[in-house]
C-alpha cells in the first residue's frame, strides 16, 4: 500500500513538473522538405510567419533548410484552405525563401579526445561570449548526451532535443536523487532529477531507465538508454533535455545551453 501511495505520489511530482508551464507543450515537429517556404508552412498548419520565426529562433524568414526541424505550436483547424485558392504575394519576402538542401552534417558522435566539447554544443550557433557571460554561478551541469540538436529552446519547446546514436548512453547532467523513473504519457520513458532545492534536470523519450526512484546519482552517471520513442514523433534516435528552475515553488524551464559545460 506504501509503496502504490509513493509511486503515485511520484506520478503526480512528475506531471506537475513537466506541465507547470505557462504554455503547454503541444503541438508537432515539422521537418522541412525541399521546395517549402516558411509562409507555405505557416499556411498550411494555420499560424503566422512571425509566430512561427520567433518560436522556432528565426532571425531571418528567408532562409530555411530542407531537412531542418520546425516546431509548430498546437494546430488550429482551418474553416477554409484559403492558401491553396489565394495566389502568394510576390513581394513576400517570406515566401521567396524556397528551402534548398543544407550542407550535409557530420555524424552524430562522441567527440574525438582532441576535442572533447560534445557536438551538441558545437552545432549551437549561439555566440559563447555570451553564454559564458550569461551563464550561472551557483552550479555546472554537463552534457548528458552527444548528439546534434535539432530543436533549441523556446516557451513552447521547454528545453533542447539532440538527436543520438541509437542506444547512446545518457548521463546525469549533475549529482542529484532521482524523483521520477518511469515511462510518462506523451514523453515515453522519463527520468527526472532532484539537484538541489533550486535545480531539476528532465530527460525524456528514453529507449531504457537504468536507475530507480529514490536512488542517488552522480554526475555523468549512466542513466538512461537513447534510442525510438513512438512518443517523441521522430523516426530517429533522440534525447530531449531540460533544465528547470525553482522560483516560488514552481520549477521554471530555461535554456539549458546557457546552463551547459
Amino acid at each position: 500500500m506504501l509503496n502504490k501511495l509513493r509511486f503515485l505520489i511520484a506520478i503526480f511530482i512528475a506531471f506537475t513538473i513537466l506541465h507547470n508551464c505557462a504554455v503547454s507543450r503541444g503541438g508537432i515537429n515539422y521537418k522541412i522538405k525541399p521546395g517549402d517556404t516558411l509562409k507555405s508552412i505557416a499556411d498550411k498548419y494555420n499560424v503566422s510567419v512571425d509566430e512561427l520565426a520567433k518560436i522556432n529562433k528565426i532571425s531571418n524568414p528567408a532562409k530555411i533548410y530542407a531537412g531542418n526541424i520546425l516546431y509548430i505550436p498546437p494546430v488550429k483547424k482551418k474553416k477554409t484552405q484559403i492558401s491553396e485558392i489565394v495566389k502568394t504575394d510576390k513581394n513576400d519576402e517570406s515566401n521567396k525563401a524556397i528551402a534548398v538542401q543544407q550542407p550535409q552534417q557530420p555524424a552524430s558522435a562522441a567527440p574525438s579526445k582532441k576535442n572533447k566539447e560534445p557536438y551538441a554544443k558545437q552545432n549551437a550557433n549561439i555566440d559563447n561570449t555570451l553564454i559564458k557571460k550569461n551563464k550561472p554561478k551557483d552550479f555546472n551541469f554537463d552534457w548528458p548526451v552527444y548528439g546534434k540538436i535539432i530543436a533549441h529552446f523556446s516557451t513552447l519547446t521547454r528545453g533542447i532535443t539532440i538527436e543520438v546514436e541509437d542506444s547512446a548512453p545518457v548521463k546525469a547532467s549533475a549529482d542529484g536523487v532521482v524523483i521520477y523513473s518511469a515511462p510518462l504519457k506523451g514523453y515515453g520513458n522519463t527520468i527526472i532529477i532532484k539537484h538541489t532545492e533550486k535545480y531539476l534536470t528532465v530527460y525524456t523519450y528514453l529507449k531504457e531507465n537504468k536507475i530507480n526512484i529514490d536512488q542517488q546519482v552522480k554526475k555523468n552517471e549512466v542513466i538512461g538508454i537513447a534510442g525510438i520513442s513512438s512518443e517523441s514523433g521522430f523516426d530517429k534516435p533522440i534525447v530531449h533535455f531540460e533544465i528547470r528552475v525553482t522560483e516560488n515553488g514552481a520549477p521554471i524551464a530555461v535554456d539549458p545551453i546557457v546552463y551547459l559545460d
